[in-house]
């Protein structure tokens, strides 16, 4: 039983949504950096609400 609620935990971590502050803080990249990096579509980021979003996954992606 733990190790599905670990693996549950993980899915929640890896399907947060951050903001553009975030993003740069989880990445060590500048905001201008980050636009850059969306308009060559190596950062994938969604934008809702007026806003970029952007998943952890495609985040933890582009480190990877």
């Amino acid at each position: 039983k733990l190790d599905i609620l670990e693996s549950l935990l993980k899915d929640k971590i890896a399907d947060r949504w951050y903001d553009i502050d975030e993003a740069s803080a989880y990445l060590h990249l500048s905001r201008s950096t980050i636009y850059r990096r969306i308009k060559t579509g190596e950062i994938k980021a969604s934008k809702k609400a007026g806003k970029l979003l952007f998943k952890r996954s495609d985040l933890d992606n582009f480190l990877k």
